[in-house]
């Protein structure tokens, strides 16, 4: 079969499609016909080895896959990495049944942004109707679905967001107002926009912007943190964090994983929203296979779109 295999830690050239050998069967795992891998965040730091000890070379990348597994079922599931292949194999208690009237791009975004935004909001945050919040990064995959979601959650919502295109989105996503991320006096701009202090704010990977979140939160306020690691950080003074009695809660995909019916329940509750258009995804951009190291190129400089998958057909 066809695979995407590293043999070198690096950039995106390090990305090269092989001909190996496909997965053999193993007790209490489940072999995937692949349809679309998503590539993500996850995935180029594993390339990079940012942090170190990630994975061991070779590598074939890819955590996130749809496809049809071995019994005919349309499933979308987490792995341990293999996804960017044209089979793959997952564990059955890492398998969700994909419903008809949902596609495979839709299933993807929903497994990987859907479930961090969805359990960032209402089990880390715990955000209820009315409360005032921030989410950072909203231009971003899962700061999009996060925002569709607190908006439609009855949150009062701003939305800090990079580019100006992100913010007229975000926007139209029904945020009450948009910060340029970029601003100097972020927390100032968040204060002024939101008309003060905010009860959460939700932050993508823990980065530069996680200081001003945590200057707008009010007394008692909550800071939920989701994906990986950001390798640049900005720390937030513990005296403030004491003195404000702010919890900060952080969590990856992977710790659901652990206990399926968290991301059984998520998908369930994801499905309804984009079937009754409550949650609207943005299209996702498709590559083929052996175009890898394009796909990592547009996700780190930001070209692509918010949702990017190989196509292994």
């Amino acid at each position: 079969m066809r695979a995407i295999v590293m043999r070198d830690f690096g950039g995106p050239d390090v990305l090269r499609e092989e001909e190996v050998r496909a997965p053999a069967p193993r007790a209490d795992h489940t072999l995937i016909s692949v349809s679309l891998a998503g590539v993500s965040s996850v995935d180029a730091i594993e390339r990079a080895n940012n942090g170190g000890d990630f994975v061991s070379l070779p590598y074939t990348p890819g955590r996130e896959v749809v496809g049809l597994s071995d019994t005919g079922r349309r499933v979308v599931a987490l792995t341990d990495g293999g996804g960017y292949a044209q089979k793959v194999l997952a564990s059955s208690t890492a398998c969700w049944d994909v419903h008809d009237d949902i596609s495979d791009a839709q299933a993807l975004a929903l497994l990987g942004n859907g479930n961090v935004a969805w359990h960032a909001l209402f089990t880390l945050a715990q955000v209820s109707r009315g409360e005032r919040i921030v989410v950072m990064q909203a231009d971003g995959g899962p700061g999009a679905v996060a925002l569709q979601l607190a908006v439609a959650s009855g949150a009062d919502v701003l939305a800090v967001a990079s580019s100006s295109a992100g913010r007229d989105v975000a926007l139209a996503m029904g945020a009450r107002a948009s910060v340029d991320a970029r601003d100097d006096d972020l927390a100032d701009r968040i204060l002024d926009a939101a008309g003060g202090p905010v009860a959460a704010a939700l932050d993508f990977s823990g980065g530069l912007l996680l200081q001003s979140a945590a200057a707008a939160l009010a007394e008692r306020g909550r800071i939920a943190i989701y994906g990986p690691p950001s390798p640049v950080t900005r720390p937030v003074p513990m005296e403030h964090l004491l003195n404000q009695g702010i919890t900060v809660s952080g969590f990856q995909l992977h710790h659901l994983a652990r206990e399926g019916l968290g991301i059984a329940l998520g998908m369930r509750t994801l499905y309804s929203v984009v079937r009754t258009g409550v949650l609207k995804l943005t299209d996702s951009q498709v590559y083929p296979l052996g175009d890898a190291r394009m796909a990592h190129e547009d996700l780190e400089t930001g070209r692509g779109h918010l949702h990017l998958a190989l196509d292994p057909a």
